[in-house]
C-alpha cells in the first residue's frame, strides 16, 4: 500500500513539474510575459498622466502635475527648470 502511495505522489510531482515547464514555454512562445510587462507599463503611464490638463506638465521629481509657468513644484518643493 505504501509503495502505491509513493509512486502516486512521484507521478503527481513529475506531472506538476512538466506542467510548469510547458506553461513557461508556452508563455515564452506566445510572448505573454512581454505583453504583460508592456500592458503594466502602459497602465502606469496612463495612471500618471490622467490628471494632466493643457498648460501643465509632470514634475520630474515627484511625477505630479504642475503649471508650466511654475519653477518650483508645489508638491515636492523642488526646482523643476
Amino acid at each position: 500500500m505504501e509503495s502505491i502511495l509513493v509512486i502516486a505522489l512521484l507521478v503527481l510531482l513529475v506531472v506538476f513539474i512538466i506542467f510548469l515547464v510547458l506553461r513557461e514555454a508556452m508563455c515564452w512562445y506566445w510572448k505573454i510575459n512581454r505583453i504583460v510587462f508592456l500592458l503594466e507599463s502602459i497602465n502606469e503611464i496612463l495612471a500618471r498622466s490622467k490628471d494632466i490638463i493643457p498648460g501643465t506638465e509632470l514634475c520630474p521629481h515627484c511625477k505630479k502635475p504642475k503649471q508650466k509657468s511654475e519653477n518650483i513644484c508645489k508638491y515636492c518643493g523642488k526646482w523643476t527648470n
